[in-house]
């Protein structure tokens, strides 16, 4: 059932979610990759997405007029990254969308051709962190741990926006722990500089 190799995830942003051909079904066991070998209209992944939204409701409307936020996020990615609902594009609703894609993969060689270190001899906190949770290593990837790590010795909760698969505290859920959430993405930013 195609049903089932959706995997529901719910974010703060966005609300409901659903990753697709991830290599794991909605139970977290693991099934096959879908792949296609033929480009053009006919061959990819194609979708209708039903959004529950009604040009009736007037919430919809405010939404729509005002702020222009009724869509989608779709974010494409490779499988053995995590994803950032930053690097993902909104669709519009309503209207039909094609995207097409490349995959590409890039790989810097070690020092002395370039900054890269030999990853398989690396080890840092952070890098060792991205290892462990088997994911490619991605600057993105390392930077946020470590900002949800500030977040956290900071605020005491981690932040629903970052990478929370190693941490050992609930949720920041509340309004004072959204502004300490915030004033450590300032520190980040201002002190630290890794943006």
């Amino acid at each position: 059932n195609i049903l089932d190799e959706f995997v529901w995830e719910y974010n703060r942003l966005y609300g409901n979610c659903f990753k697709f051909n991830t290599g794991l079904n909605e139970n977290g066991e693991n099934i096959d990759i879908k792949k296609a070998s033929i480009s053009g209209d006919l061959n990819g992944f194609s979708i209708d997405i039903f959004l529950g939204i009604s040009p009736s409701n007037n919430l919809t409307r405010q939404l729509f007029f005002e702020q222009k936020t009724i869509g989608a996020r779709v974010l494409i990615y490779n499988q053995s990254f995590i994803n950032s609902f930053n690097e993902g594009f909104d669709i519009k609703s309503g209207v039909c969308t094609n995207v097409a894609i490349t995959r590409t993969f890039n790989k810097n060689l070690p020092h002395p051709y370039s900054r890269c270190r030999d990853t398989s001899t690396f080890s840092s906190p952070l890098f060792d962190k991205v290892k462990k949770l088997n994911y490619t290593y991605r600057y993105r990837l390392c930077r946020d741990i470590f900002l949800q790590e500030l977040t956290v010795n900071r605020c005491k909760c981690y932040d629903l926006d970052l990478p929370n698969d190693l941490v050992k505290v609930k949720p920041c859920l509340n309004e004072t722990e959204f502004k300490c959430v915030q004033k450590a993405y300032q520190y980040f930013l201002s002190e630290i500089g890794l943006a």
